[in-house]
C-alpha cells in the first residue's frame, strides 16, 4: 500500500532500500542529513535493505512497494530522472 512521505520524520518505521552501509554517498551521506534534520536514525533506518550500487535495485523496490524510500547518490537519482 502507499505510504505518504511528505517530510525525513516520515521515514520513521518505513521500510528503506539503500546502497550498501558503508557507501558514503549511498548511504552515509543521507543518513547524516537525516540527523541534522532532527530524524531519530534508530527509528528511521531499522528496516533498510542493501543492495549493493544496484540504483536499479533499489529503485525497483520501491516503485515494487517492497520498500517505502529509497537512499541513493544524487548522481543516480539524475540519471533515474532522464530515463
Amino acid at each position: 500500500s502507499y505510504v505518504s512521505i511528505r517530510d525525513p520524520v516520515d521515514l520513521a518505521h518505513r521500510r528503506i532500500a539503500a546502497f550498501f552501509p558503508s557507501s558514503f554517498p549511498g548511504f552515509q551521506v543521507p543518513e547524516r542529513d537525516l540527523l541534522k534534520r532532527g530524524v531519530q536514525i534508530d527509528q528511521a533506518l531499522s528496516h533498510v535493505t542493501f543492495f549493493g550500487q544496484d540504483a536499479e535495485k533499489v529503485v525497483q523496490s520501491v516503485l515494487s512497494g517492497h520498500d517505502d524510500a529509497g537512499m541513493l547518490p544524487e548522481k543516480n537519482i539524475n540519471l533515474s530522472q532522464n530515463d
